[in-house]
This record gives structure tokens, C-alpha cells and sequence, in this order.
């Protein structure tokens, strides 16, 4: 983009009221020189960087992106992967010549003053890796850094460790509310009895190149920070003591000038503006002379990262737990339901607390975090709430209660009936018919985008046996729900009807529109759900519309859906026998018809099996070995098939009771599938 295109729209930029931060001449040539130098960079996220727009208010970080957008800034895909981002000390760590981080690389320093150099334990990850690649950038370009952020979001860390690859000696000063303009270019000491005043840490910094590390700078009042502005500005600056700092020399000035040294820059770190830290603006004061990085909270990999080095021995789960708790949080403080920005600065002395001292409980520990929290209601209430949605007892009223279900003894098992076939009576013959499964379409299904689900933990306040819970994201009727044996749910509901792909982990849903498959009726499809497993290894979700006996077939290894035609069935009300899907098979009846079909995904083959009764109940013991009730007299009969090469039952015999309940008419709810052993007598 032309420079004066760009003037055009920071000026725009700088007119529109909802934005809170006129943009400077020099921060115009800094986005250049950036993009100039670093030619892959993108001019949206250079604009956001220097508008601080992660700390702007909802409605001017929308203005900002819409002016953007307007003026055809987009933005641009990044040329990394920031997991993919290391920090190389070349040749080694011992003898270090060069820092690369990314395809940024630095010399490293090497006439530094080893006592000057910060010497500290960083635990490298993703998120503060690309930081420092930024910072690192900018280091290249001469810039001056300012490091904004939350209170315990890391910016000291970041600072000294990226001191510490370049061996770049420091030297610290830090502000507050007393800070003055003689405190901040001399220090008092005493020496022999004698008050006298040194040079300062910036005094020295100027005088031999070192890196000045100015913390809480947003405490210091603003006539303290605009000396800085002036100095890192105009280049100058006068001393208390008469003396003057220059960027150039003036011939016979030496006794009273101070030479701005090349190696000289100046690291600012500084909370953000407004509540809870009731700091200046530092930023608006004086941002517009350094490179703003907006530090926040790394995000969940990145924070998983750290937690794993400082708690090696603290549970992976109970890790992840702390981690979803803690951004739950911050979202609370970004929403303006909690005042204070809970960092990761607390959430790593809580692991580093479990990881001494393992035997002592995770609700008191928090306690220590927390208790300032208690005087307030409100809260404390929403603390209570989401720590407990993630499973962790925190600032409970009450004592940690058990409630599992109760166990009944039961007596040894009393033979009170024996079923076998009727010996009086004759088996009679079943027609079976044959044919390949018949099937049209082959549409793909593309599930949307995995969305988080609000799972909440059910152990944190009651011992029971529900795990958690969670509401799939429907506005209609849950229909069915089935589990598969690697743990992943699906589940269907209507208002359109909607098919739920929920993980593993059951953290995440994706959800996909359903609604061509099962248009709109006069009463939503009361759909049930089969999950079917081939010999092959195939794995199928199936669906099937009891009223108009449709049957779709998703096939979950290619997401791709096909509509199977049943043959064989009336126009009326059918039900679904899963209960050998695990097999391959599934099985469709209708009361008060005699045929039975069975869809064998194992040959791609589907059966009608015509009985010589009328069925009430159907129960699938084994692919060739099923009970029958007919409609008649409630009897159940035996089918069976007679012969081990024929794939499907073609005998049926009437089942003779005896006992204690004979004559009784049993309604079964189960059948176990060893209770009946298929064998050649079938008995």
C-alpha cells in the first residue's frame, strides 16, 4: 500500500471518536519500517499493534476493524505456526554467537559485564516464543520496547529472558506514586558519613549502553514520565546536577555533556490503564516513542506448557481442570464481572504449591489465592461456581457430602422357569429372502465448527456417580443419544433436526443441519440411533424414522450418507432392534406383521424373513438364533436356523415354560446374550 494511502487512513483513524488513542507521525514510520525490513509482516495486525487494541473497549476495537476493513486491510494469514516457533542459541548454549528465534536471527553480545546480565529460569513455550520473536524484531530495528499487560502476565519474565539470550547487560529502576525527576537521574547514598548523590540507573545506562528495565511505570506521576518522552524523543535530557544528555557531542562540552551511547535502549514494563490498577495512561502519555507489545495471559497450550515444568508430578487432568478454571475467570474479569485479572502468575504458584506439597488439598491451597475474594458475595459466588463446574471444590459452605446409589444384596439365584422348544409340537419352516442392500445418494456430510461445550463437573460438591454434565447446543427436543466404543457420542435432535458430534473427551461439539434428509413434518421425526461395526472394520451411524420407515446410513470413516431402501416392510409404524450392532447387523419389525428384515452390513446383504406369526415382540439373541412373541396368544416361539450354512434363521418352534410361573404371560425387558448358548439342539 502507498505511504499516503496509509497516511489517508490513520488520519481517518485518528479523527473517528469512538477511538480513544490519536496515532502519531512516528508511529506511521515505525508500522513503515517494519513493513519495509520485514516485507511478510501484515498492516492489520501492524495497526492493531500500535493501537493497543487488545486493551480497547468492544465497541472502539469494532470501529477500528470496520475502518479497516473499509479501507481494504485484511488480515493476513501468519507464515509460521507459533507451536512450531524455537529459540536457537547458536552454536550452543555454552559458547553463544547468534539468537534465532522463528527466521529472525541476532548476534549475541559478546563484551557484555556478566554481572549485569539477568540470569533467571524461563520455561519456554508457543505463546511467549512468538512475543519474543516481536520483540526481537523490533530490537533490530532500534526501537524502544514497551511491555503492557496484566499484573502476573509475565512481562518481567519475558524481559530479563530476552536480556539473558543476548547477554545484554541491565540495569533496573522501579517507579511509584513518589517517583521524581531527581530520583529517576540520581541516586542518594551515604558514604563516610556524607550524603551524596550517584548516577542512576538511567544515568548509566545512557553513559555505557546498557538496556534500562523501567518497571511500574504506570505508577510514576506523568511529569515524571514525560522527562522519559523527552529523552527517548528529542535526545536530551538535563541533569540535576548541571550536567546535560546529548544524542550528538558539542566541541569543548566534554566535563557537562553525557553522550547517548548507540548500544543504549530502554524497556518499559507497565500494567494496563483503569481498574483494578488505578495507574496513569502510560501509553497515551508516552507510547507513541517505544514499540508496544500487548502482553496477556498465554493461552491454554502455552499455559499447559509451563504448568507441566513447574508441577511434573501434579496430575495431567487435574492440570487441565486448573487451566479451563483459570480462563473461565479471565473471561468473568474481561466481561466485567470481576475486578480482578487472575494471572498466570497465580495459577503457577498453585501447581508449584501441589508440587512441594503434594498431600495437601487443592481447595485449601486455592483458599490462599482467594481469600481476599470472600468479602464479596457476588464474588465469591462466581468463583464457587466456576471452579465447581470444572470439578475443583473451592470456598465451600458445607461439608463435602457422599451420595451413590444403594447397594442391594440379593440372594443366590433360584431356577423358577425352563424354556425349551415344545418337543409335541413341529418346527415350522420360515421363507428367507435374499438380496444386496439397495441404497441411493452418497451426499457428503460436513459437520460445522467445534464449538466448547459448558461441561460441568459433578464430584466437586456431591460424591455420586454422574462424572459431569452438558447441554448440547439445540434449541429442540434431544432425541437419541448413542455412544461408540472409542468414547465419542452422537446425538440427534430436532428444530431443524441436527446431528451432534461430540468428541472423545466430551469437551467439544460439532453439530451438522439434518434438515434435507428429514424435512420439516407436522410433527418432528422421533428418530433413534445405531452405531453398527463391521468384521472389516467399518463403522457406521445409522438413523431410522420409525414413521415412514427411512433408514440413512453415515459412514463416520468418510462422512459421506447414503438412504438404504427396506424392502419388505408396510407402510405403517416400524421399530429398530439394535442390539447386534457391534456385530454388523441390525433388525426391523412392525407389530402385528409377520416379517422380519435384517440388514447385514457385513456382506452388504439385507434379508426378509417371513414368519408364519404375528409379531408382538422381537428379541435378536444371535444372528441366527432369535425369540419371538406373537400377537395371537402372547406365546413365544424359538427361530432358529436349521442348518450352519444358512446365514439366517428358517425354522420356528413354539416354546414350551415350565415352573413356578407357566402359565403366567411374561413381558421380557432383557435378554442376556449368554443366557441362550447357540447350539445344535438350539435348547
Amino acid at each position: 500500500m502507498h505511504v499516503c494511502a496509509f497516511d489517508h487512513i490513520l488520519d481517518r483513524f485518528s479523527n473517528n471518536s469512538l477511538l480513544f488513542y490519536r496515532q502519531s507521525c512516528s508511529q506511521l514510520i515505525r508500522i513503515c519500517r517494519r513493513l519495509a525490513v520485514f516485507p511478510d509482516e501484515s498492516l492489520h495486525d501492524a495497526v492493531h499493534k500500535v493501537s493497543l487494541s487488545r486493551f480497547l473497549p468492544s465497541i472502539a476495537k469494532d470501529a477500528l476493524n470496520q475502518l479497516l476493513a473499509s479501507n481494504g486491510i485484511v488480515v493476513k494469514p501468519k507464515s509460521y505456526k507459533a507451536n512450531e516457533l524455537q529459540i536457537q542459541v547458536l552454536p550452543d548454549r555454552e559458547n553463544p554467537k547468534s539468537l534465532r528465534i522463528g527466521h529472525i536471527e541476532e548476534a549475541v553480545r559478546q563484551d557484555s559485564n556478566p554481572v549485569l546480565i539477568p540470569n533467571i529460569v524461563f520455561h519456554e513455550n508457543p505463546k511467549q516464543t512468538e512475543i519474543l520473536m516481536e520483540m526481537l524484531k523490533d530490537y533490530q530495528l532500534g526501537e524502544h520496547l514497551l511491555l503492557i499487560g496484566n499484573q502476573g502476565v509475565g512481562k518481567n519474565k519475558l524481559a530479563d529472558y530476552f536480556l539473558q539470550l543476548l547477554r545484554l547487560p541491565r540495569e533496573y529502576i522501579q517507579l511509584h506514586r513518589d517517583t521524581t525527576v531527581q530520583s529517576l537521574t540520581a541516586t542518594p547514598s551515604i558514604v563516610d558519613g556524607v550524603l551524596q548523590y550517584d548516577d542512576s540507573p538511567l544515568v548509566k545506562s545512557v553513559r555505557d549502553g546498557y538496556i534500562l528495565v523501567i518497571d511500574e511505570a504506570d505508577k510514576a506521576p506523568t511529569y515524571v514520565t514525560s522527562v522519559i518522552r523527552n529523552l527517548l524523543e528529542d535526545g536530551q535530557m538535563v541533569l540535576s546536577d548541571g550536567r546535560r544528555i546529548v544524542s550528538k557531542p558539542t566541541e569543548g562540552a566534554d566535563d557537562v555533556e553525557i553522550v547517548i551511547h548507540p548500544n543504549f535502549r530502554m524497556m518499559v514494563l507497565a500494567n494496563r490503564p483503569g481498574f483494578p490498577f488505578l495507574g496513569n495512561d502510560f501509553f497515551r502519555e508516552v507510547g507513541d516513542v517505544f514499540s508496544c507489545h500487548a502482553v496477556d495471559n498465554p493461552d491454554a497450550e502455552s499455559e499447559m506448557y509451563l504448568l507441566r515444568k513447574y508441577g511434573p508430578d501434579v496430575p495431567e487432568e487435574l492440570l487441565l481442570k486448573l487451566t479451563a478454571a483459570f480462563e473461565d475467570l479471565r473471561v468473568l474479569v474481561d466481561e466485567g464481572l470481576l475486578s480482578y485479572p487472575y494471572s498466570t502468575r497465580e495459577l503457577v504458584n498453585v501447581v508449584r504449591h501441589m508440587q512441594i506439597y503434594p498431600e495437601e488439598g487443592i481447595s485449601r491451597i486455592l483458599q490462599n489465592v482467594f481469600d481476599f475474594d470472600q468479602y464479596d458475595a457476588d464474588s465469591k459466588e462466581m468463583l464457587i461456581e466456576t471452579f465447581q463446574k470444572h470439578g475443583i471444590p473451592v470456598g465451600l459452605e458445607s461439608e463435602f457430602t457422599i451420595q451413590l446409589g444403594k447397594q442391594v444384596e440379593v440372594s443366590e439365584a433360584i431356577l423358577t422357569e425352563t424354556w425349551t422348544k415344545a418337543p409335541q409340537e413341529k418346527a415350522l419352516e420360515c421363507t428367507v429372502k435374499s438380496q444386496p442392500i439397495v441404497f441411493r445418494g452418497g451426499w457428503n456430510v460436513t459437520p460445522g465448527v467445534a464449538r466448547d461445550l459448558e461441561r460441568s463437573e459433578g464430584r466437586s460438591v456431591v460424591f455420586s456417580e454422574q462424572l459431569y454434565h452438558f447441554k448440547i447446543p439445540t434449541r429442540g427436543e434431544a432425541l437419541d443419544i448413542i455412544s461408540t466404543d472409542r468414547g465419542t457420542l452422537y446425538a440427534i435432535s430436532t428444530n431443524p433436526v441436527t446431528l451432534h458430534f461430540i468428541d472423545e473427551a466430551h469437551r467439544t461439539v460439532r453439530s451438522a443441519d439434518m434438515y434435507e434428509y428429514f424435512p420439516l413434518q407436522k410433527a418432528p421425526p422421533r428418530l433413534r440411533l445405531a452405531f453398527v461395526r463391521t468384521r472389516a472394520g467399518g463403522r457406521f451411524l445409522c438413523m431410522h424414522n420409525p414413521a415412514d420407515n427411512s433408514f440413512l446410513s453415515l459412514d463416520t470413516n468418510k462422512d459421506s450418507i447414503v438412504s438404504v431402501m427396506l424392502n419388505g416392510l408396510a407402510p405403517i409404524q416400524s421399530l429398530m432392534d439394535k442390539s447386534l450392532a457391534h456385530l454388523g447387523y441390525i433388525a426391523f419389525f412392525q407389530e402385528n406383521r409377520s416379517n422380519v428384515i435384517v440388514v447385514d452390513f457385513n456382506t452388504g446383504t439385507q434379508y426378509v424373513i417371513e414368519l408364519p406369526v404375528q409379531v408382538s415382540g422381537f428379541y435378536m439373541i444371535d444372528p441366527r438364533l432369535w425369540l419371538v412373541k406373537d400377537c395371537l396368544n402372547q406365546d413365544y416361539h424359538l427361530v432358529y436356523a436349521s442348518d450352519a450354512n444358512v446365514p439366517m434363521p428358517d425354522r420356528i418352534q413354539h416354546v414350551s415354560v415350565s415352573g413356578l410361573g407357566a402359565k403366567a404371560k411374561h413381558r421380557l425387558t432383557y435378554v442376556s446374550q449368554s443366557v441362550v448358548e447357540p447350539g445344535t439342539n438350539n435348547t
